[in-house]
């Protein structure tokens, strides 16, 4: 479900991004608001995706699930796990030798349960969200409207190069939640790298 506009500085701040007026509803039936609505949860998700960020962190344990009828099993990962309904990015099943895979809905795996794994939850209450994270997800929505409402190419090259240097700032803002050792894996890393060079 879409935040209420009123409750959310993104989108505001995406228009701006855009060099367009901010929007002051969702609800007020123009064609941007629309379009926003449309991509705001597909930028959170693409924003989330990208890090383990520590204010979205989850473990859980699951208990060991049955397949549903007609779908099938995999004999070299017989054990099934429902994954959390808020699962955005599977980031660890905790276990020595477990081997595993997202597969058609569940988390199908080696290992009997219960099944202990950490990943990125659907946060959705902005006021859970570092301000720098907020202005990642302004960023990566304004890109996703670019094609609507930038007339140049030049414009969207800007925000494609703003986007980056946002993402390393969030990374390296969030990673001083962590030990050296744990706040980033080598893929963010990446990111970071990239974003400040």
């Amino acid at each position: 479900m879409t935040p209420p506009i009123a409750a959310s500085t993104i989108p505001a701040q995406a228009f701006r991004f855009l060099e367009l007026a901010p929007l002051s509803s969702f609800a007020d039936e123009s064609p941007e608001a629309a379009a926003a609505a449309a991509v705001y949860p597909e930028a959170l998700r693409m924003a989330l995706e990208i890090a383990e960020w520590s204010f979205a962190s989850r473990i859980v344990t699951l208990p060991e699930a049955q397949l549903l009828a007609g779908d099938a099993a995999d004999p070299d990962l017989p054990h099934v796990y429902l994954p959390p309904p808020d699962l955005v990015a599977l980031r660890e099943v905790h276990g020595l030798q477990v081997q595993w895979r997202l597969d058609m809905g569940y988390i199908r795996c080696t290992e009997p349960g219960p099944l202990r794994i950490r990943y990125t939850s659907l946060i959705q209450n902005e006021t859970r969200m570092p301000a720098t994270f907020r202005t990642l997800v302004a960023a990566q929505m304004a890109l996703l409207l670019a094609g609507a409402y930038l007339t140049t190419r030049t414009k969207q090259v800007d925000l494609e190069s703003r986007l980056e240097r946002l993402t390393g700032l969030a990374l390296r803002q969030d990673g001083r939640n962590a030990s050296p050792q744990s706040a980033w894996d080598d893929d963010h890393e990446y990111w970071d790298r990239e974003a400040v060079r």
